[in-house]
């Protein structure tokens, strides 16, 4: 029943982002409303699709609760939010855009299966519980999250960058929206180096994958 369920919130989240699309004759990519609304959609679909390939269900239990948080989150938000107004004249590059968000969402939502991945790790590592996934399972599952997530990530940057040059005449600007996704790169990327390069495994690229 979990996973019918799943399958019916990846469906019926889905149907929400293209009717938004079809409203607004463009990707529902261009307030935090829009953004939040499409980041439910891909996190659930991404969460199904790693159940599905490695017939794990306990990470819903955390990957799921993060959805359902973004849930409410976009509840909260203004009413003024969900009407459909037209783009601002930086946003109006509608195919860098599109690629641009849809490359973050397509991250943040790997990593949140990495994130829940590592958390579990950490859990069945001090309580050997019957029935969760082992520890190789749940370390494997957190880095083939990251090797989705982590070139997703350089891509944002990379058409951040040139999308702020063509917007505003500068590709780096250091406010908190691109220091933090630099900050996150960077931390995957540690974690992509410590696991090839130094042969960390286990706990220490969990700790890494929490953080």
């Amino acid at each position: 029943f979990g996973t019918l369920f799943g399958w019916f919130a990846a469906v019926f989240a889905g149907l929400s982002v293209l009717t938004r699309a079809i409203a607004s004759h463009r990707g529902p990519y261009s307030n935090m409303y829009e953004f939040s609304l499409a980041f439910v959609f891909v996190l659930v679909l991404s969460y199904m699709l790693f159940e599905r390939f490695y017939e794990v269900k306990q990470l819903g239990a955390i990957v799921m609760t993060i959805a359902l948080g973004m849930s409410l989150y976009l509840w909260s938000l203004p009413a003024r939010m969900r009407e459909v107004d037209a783009l601002n004249p930086a946003l109006q590059n509608r195919p860098l855009m599109t690629v641009h968000v849809s490359a973050a969402i397509i991250s943040y939502s790997t990593f949140a299966v990495s994130f829940a991945a590592a958390l579990l790790f950490l859990f069945q590592m001090r309580r050997q519980v019957s029935w969760l996934p082992s520890t190789e399972m749940l370390d494997d599952i957190g880095y083939r999250a990251v090797t989705v997530g982590f070139p997703m990530l350089a891509l944002v940057l990379i058409l951040g960058s040139v999308w702020a040059h063509r917007a505003w005449g500068s590709s780096w600007s250091w406010d908190p929206k691109e220091t933090a996704a630099l900050f996150t790169w960077l931390v995957y990327g540690v974690y992509l180096h410590t696991r090839s390069l130094r042969g960390w495994r286990g706990q220490r690229s969990a700790i890494i994958l929490i953080i």
